[in-house]
Protein backbone atom coordinates (compact mmCIF):
# COMPACT_ATOMS: atom_id res chain seq x y z
CA UNK A 1 0.00 0.00 0.00
CA UNK A 2 1.08 3.22 -0.72
CA UNK A 3 1.45 5.85 1.74
CA UNK A 4 0.17 9.23 1.07
CA UNK A 5 2.05 11.86 2.05
CA UNK A 6 0.65 15.53 3.71
CA UNK A 7 1.81 17.45 0.68
CA UNK A 8 -0.37 16.34 -2.57
CA UNK A 9 0.69 18.85 -4.95
CA UNK A 10 3.92 18.35 -7.10
CA UNK A 11 6.88 19.15 -4.88
CA UNK A 12 9.54 19.29 -7.64
CA UNK A 13 7.54 22.11 -9.39
CA UNK A 14 7.53 24.10 -5.77
CA UNK A 15 11.15 23.14 -4.89
CA UNK A 16 12.59 23.86 -8.25
CA UNK A 17 11.36 27.34 -7.21
CA UNK A 18 12.71 27.26 -4.04
CA UNK A 19 16.18 25.93 -4.91
CA UNK A 20 17.58 29.33 -5.13
CA UNK A 21 16.81 30.26 -1.92
CA UNK A 22 18.16 27.02 -0.57
CA UNK A 23 15.07 25.60 1.11
CA UNK A 24 12.48 23.45 -0.02
CA UNK A 25 9.33 21.60 1.32
CA UNK A 26 9.79 17.16 2.49
CA UNK A 27 6.19 16.15 2.02
CA UNK A 28 6.32 13.89 4.79
CA UNK A 29 4.76 14.49 8.34
CA UNK A 30 6.22 15.34 11.05
CA UNK A 31 5.71 13.68 13.94
CA UNK A 32 6.13 15.00 17.28
CA UNK A 33 5.90 12.98 20.82
CA UNK A 34 6.49 15.90 23.21
CA UNK A 35 5.56 19.59 21.11
CA UNK A 36 2.12 18.36 20.03
CA UNK A 37 -1.48 19.03 21.65
CA UNK A 38 -2.86 15.86 23.32
CA UNK A 39 -3.72 12.80 21.37
CA UNK A 40 -3.02 13.34 18.42
CA UNK A 41 1.41 13.74 18.22
CA UNK A 42 0.56 14.95 14.36
CA UNK A 43 -0.58 18.26 15.78
CA UNK A 44 2.85 19.75 16.51
CA UNK A 45 3.18 22.85 18.60
CA UNK A 46 5.59 25.24 19.33
CA UNK A 47 6.12 27.55 21.66
CA UNK A 48 10.15 28.76 21.61
CA UNK A 49 11.62 30.56 18.66
CA UNK A 50 15.06 32.11 16.98
CA UNK A 51 15.74 35.34 17.17
CA UNK A 52 13.80 36.97 14.76
CA UNK A 53 12.37 40.47 13.78
CA UNK A 54 8.99 37.95 13.12
CA UNK A 55 9.11 36.13 16.56
CA UNK A 56 10.62 39.15 18.37
CA UNK A 57 6.89 39.55 20.37
CA UNK A 58 6.11 36.23 20.75
CA UNK A 59 7.50 35.27 23.61
CA UNK A 60 5.73 32.24 24.92
CA UNK A 61 3.34 32.24 22.41
CA UNK A 62 1.61 28.67 20.94
CA UNK A 63 1.29 28.04 17.52
CA UNK A 64 -0.06 25.13 16.01
CA UNK A 65 1.20 23.18 12.82
CA UNK A 66 -2.00 20.88 11.94
CA UNK A 67 -0.17 18.89 10.69
CA UNK A 68 3.01 19.61 9.33
CA UNK A 69 5.16 18.58 6.27
CA UNK A 70 9.19 19.69 7.39
CA UNK A 71 11.58 21.73 5.50
CA UNK A 72 14.92 21.26 4.18
CA UNK A 73 17.11 24.08 4.76
CA UNK A 74 20.98 24.50 5.40
CA UNK A 75 22.23 23.21 9.36
CA UNK A 76 23.59 26.85 11.23
CA UNK A 77 21.15 29.44 12.09
CA UNK A 78 21.33 32.84 9.60
CA UNK A 79 23.41 30.48 6.49
CA UNK A 80 22.87 32.45 3.79
CA UNK A 81 20.00 35.00 5.31
CA UNK A 82 17.88 32.01 6.46
CA UNK A 83 16.80 31.25 10.04
CA UNK A 84 14.26 28.29 10.81
CA UNK A 85 11.90 30.51 12.72
CA UNK A 86 10.49 26.87 14.80
CA UNK A 87 11.53 23.23 14.76
CA UNK A 88 9.93 20.21 15.77
CA UNK A 89 11.66 18.57 19.57
CA UNK A 90 14.33 16.27 19.39
CA UNK A 91 11.82 13.10 19.96
CA UNK A 92 10.23 13.77 16.48
CA UNK A 93 10.31 12.48 13.20
CA UNK A 94 9.07 12.85 9.91
CA UNK A 95 6.59 10.07 7.95
CA UNK A 96 5.62 9.53 4.67
CA UNK A 97 2.82 7.93 5.96
CA UNK A 98 -0.30 10.23 7.40
CA UNK A 99 -2.22 7.06 8.62
CA UNK A 100 0.27 5.38 10.15
CA UNK A 101 3.63 7.27 11.01
CA UNK A 102 4.80 4.84 13.39
CA UNK A 103 8.89 5.66 12.94
CA UNK A 104 11.06 3.46 10.51
CA UNK A 105 15.36 4.14 10.78
CA UNK A 106 14.82 5.73 7.66
CA UNK A 107 12.64 8.46 8.85
CA UNK A 108 14.17 12.12 9.09
CA UNK A 109 14.59 13.11 13.00
CA UNK A 110 13.83 15.64 15.08
CA UNK A 111 14.47 18.33 15.46
CA UNK A 112 13.04 19.08 12.01
CA UNK A 113 11.66 22.83 10.53
CA UNK A 114 8.17 23.89 10.10
CA UNK A 115 9.07 27.19 9.26
CA UNK A 116 11.35 29.41 7.81
CA UNK A 117 12.66 32.96 6.73
CA UNK A 118 14.70 33.82 3.97
CA UNK A 119 16.20 37.10 3.82
CA UNK A 120 18.49 37.94 0.70
CA UNK A 121 19.74 41.17 1.74
CA UNK A 122 20.53 40.02 4.79
CA UNK A 123 24.26 40.31 5.63
CA UNK A 124 25.52 37.03 4.85
CA UNK A 125 23.59 35.74 2.39
CA UNK A 126 25.78 34.78 -0.31
CA UNK A 127 23.90 32.01 -1.53
CA UNK A 128 22.39 32.54 -5.68
CA UNK A 129 19.53 34.74 -5.94
CA UNK A 130 16.54 34.74 -9.02
CA UNK A 131 17.57 37.95 -9.79
CA UNK A 132 20.92 39.43 -9.32
CA UNK A 133 20.46 42.67 -6.88
CA UNK A 134 16.91 42.09 -5.88
CA UNK A 135 16.29 42.03 -2.15
CA UNK A 136 13.49 39.34 -1.68
CA UNK A 137 11.77 37.85 1.48
CA UNK A 138 10.53 34.73 1.64
CA UNK A 139 8.65 33.06 4.64
CA UNK A 140 8.20 29.10 4.19
CA UNK A 141 5.48 27.11 6.61
CA UNK A 142 5.15 23.68 6.25
CA UNK A 143 1.26 23.54 7.41
CA UNK A 144 -1.49 24.43 4.98
CA UNK A 145 -3.68 24.86 7.92
CA UNK A 146 -1.70 27.23 9.70
CA UNK A 147 -3.95 30.00 9.23
CA UNK A 148 -7.73 27.80 8.31
CA UNK A 149 -10.71 29.38 10.37
CA UNK A 150 -10.37 26.14 12.91
CA UNK A 151 -6.31 26.50 13.93
CA UNK A 152 -7.04 30.46 14.14
CA UNK A 153 -9.76 29.46 16.77
CA UNK A 154 -7.71 27.08 18.68
CA UNK A 155 -4.28 28.69 18.35
CA UNK A 156 -4.56 32.14 18.44
CA UNK A 157 -0.50 32.30 17.87
CA UNK A 158 -0.89 31.03 14.58
CA UNK A 159 -2.59 34.86 13.58
CA UNK A 160 0.42 36.64 14.97
CA UNK A 161 2.56 34.56 13.38
CA UNK A 162 0.87 34.86 10.26
CA UNK A 163 0.70 38.95 9.91
CA UNK A 164 4.21 38.96 11.14
CA UNK A 165 5.18 37.05 8.52
CA UNK A 166 3.27 39.28 5.88
CA UNK A 167 4.80 42.31 7.55
CA UNK A 168 7.95 41.31 7.35
CA UNK A 169 7.72 39.98 3.58
CA UNK A 170 6.45 43.51 2.75
CA UNK A 171 9.28 45.10 4.40
CA UNK A 172 7.03 46.48 7.22
CA UNK A 173 8.86 45.49 10.10
CA UNK A 174 7.30 48.49 11.86
CA UNK A 175 4.16 46.70 11.73
CA UNK A 176 4.79 43.93 13.60
CA UNK A 177 4.98 45.63 16.75
CA UNK A 178 1.40 46.79 16.12
CA UNK A 179 -1.30 44.05 17.34
CA UNK A 180 -4.52 44.09 15.16
CA UNK A 181 -7.77 44.79 16.49
CA UNK A 182 -9.45 42.43 18.91
CA UNK A 183 -12.27 40.99 16.93
CA UNK A 184 -13.23 38.18 19.44
CA UNK A 185 -16.98 38.58 19.91
CA UNK A 186 -18.37 39.52 23.45
CA UNK A 187 -20.75 38.42 25.17
CA UNK A 188 -22.83 39.99 28.59
CA UNK A 189 -24.00 37.58 30.76
CA UNK A 190 -26.91 38.87 32.66
CA UNK A 191 -28.57 37.26 36.12
CA UNK A 192 -32.61 37.57 36.60
CA UNK A 193 -32.78 40.97 38.68
CA UNK A 194 -30.27 42.38 35.99
CA UNK A 195 -32.96 41.39 33.05
CA UNK A 196 -35.80 42.79 35.48
CA UNK A 197 -34.41 46.20 35.63
CA UNK A 198 -33.21 46.30 31.91
CA UNK A 199 -36.91 45.17 31.30
CA UNK A 200 -38.68 47.71 33.23
CA UNK A 201 -35.85 50.62 32.16
CA UNK A 202 -37.03 50.03 28.67
CA UNK A 203 -40.43 48.98 28.38
CA UNK A 204 -41.91 51.06 31.19
CA UNK A 205 -39.72 53.73 32.67
CA UNK A 206 -38.43 55.27 29.84
CA UNK A 207 -42.00 55.84 28.40
CA UNK A 208 -42.79 57.17 31.21
CA UNK A 209 -39.74 59.33 31.57
CA UNK A 210 -40.81 60.58 27.77
CA UNK A 211 -43.80 60.86 28.25
CA UNK A 212 -43.88 63.21 31.63
CA UNK A 213 -41.23 65.34 29.36
CA UNK A 214 -43.98 66.08 27.05
CA UNK A 215 -46.56 66.99 29.66
CA UNK A 216 -43.73 69.89 31.01
CA UNK A 217 -43.22 71.07 27.99
CA UNK A 218 -46.65 71.70 27.16
CA UNK A 219 -47.29 72.53 30.73
CA UNK A 220 -44.89 75.55 30.39
CA UNK A 221 -46.36 76.69 27.00
CA UNK A 222 -49.59 76.91 28.46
Amino acid sequence: MRSRPIWTGSNTDLNDVLQPYQVGVTGNVVVDLVNSLPQDPRLVAAISYSTHAITKNMAQTITVYPPATSLTAPSGQNANGLTVLASSSNQSWGSMNLQQPQQQDSDPKGPLPLAVAVDTGATGATGSTPAAGNHARIVLIGSPDLVSTQWLQRAPGNQKLFLNSADWVAQQDNLIDIAPPDTTPRTMTLIGWQMNLIWVSSIVLLPLALLAGGVAVWWSRR
